[in-house]
């Protein structure tokens, strides 16, 4: 069996990637002159409404429009396709992943409405978390989550990559929820998670000295 604490890091990890997505759709769409900055380079037809934007998932979602993009990429002996919906604050994402061995795990996400679907095709439950309640704060949000996304060894949605994207005439039904597959809804166990984490630090408090309590709340990585 596997080691719950990597199990639960591992949804963490996932959930974070998800929110950060999430988050980043809220924010209002303006030229920045970031670093990072989504580039976007018009096809050579004047009068075609495809293009190829570089950027992450995160960019992608960042412009407001309404658009599917595809893209392929290959990391580690991974090969992963993908093709992505984007409608306002409405987003899904299937993604194919071939390893070397050949084998092929198909990865599903759908934002919609304030909750986050996640699942694959490898499990009969999917995960799913209600993010109505997370939009205070939210740009601290986005730097934690793309940070905390970007610590994962391999993740597509923090990849730099070329996708080809087009205007889309918004289809609702990419956006419904499967009915074969059971959620199981995260958010309280993410709370509770959040709650025993303070708790932890707080105890730091108790330490002799302001040196450990300073060891022990960054080891805890306590704000």
């Amino acid at each position: 069996m596997k080691n719950p604490k990597i199990i639960i890091i591992g949804l963490i990890v996932l959930l974070l990637i998800g929110l950060g997505a999430f988050f980043y759709m809220q924010k209002t769409a303006s030229p920045s002159n970031s670093d990072k900055a989504m580039q976007e380079k018009p096809s050579n037809t004047a009068d075609s409404e495809d293009s190829t934007i570089s950027g992450n998932l995160y960019d992608l979602m960042g412009t407001g429009d309404n658009m599917t993009c595809t893209f392929s990429s290959e990391k580690d002996g991974t090969s992963m396709q993908g093709v992505v919906y984007v409608t306002g604050k409405n987003s899904r994402s299937d993604i194919t992943a071939t390893n070397t061995k050949g084998e092929v795990l198909e990865n599903h996400a759908i934002i919609k409405d304030g909750w986050m679907y996640m699942w694959s095709s490898d499990r009969e439950e999917g995960m799913k978390l209600s993010v109505k309640d997370k939009m205070e704060n939210q740009d601290t949000a986005i730097t934690e989550n793309e940070e905390a996304a970007a610590s994962v060894n391999g993740a597509a949605l923090m990849d730099e990559l070329n996708y080809d994207c087009s205007k889309w005439r918004v289809d609702n039904s990419k956006l419904d929820v499967p009915t074969n597959v059971t959620f199981v809804d995260l958010s309280e166990q993410l709370n509770d998670l959040q709650n025993k984490m303070q708790s932890a630090c707080d105890m730091c408090n108790t330490q002799s000295d302001a040196e450990a309590i300073a060891q022990c709340k960054k080891a805890l990585n306590c704000q």
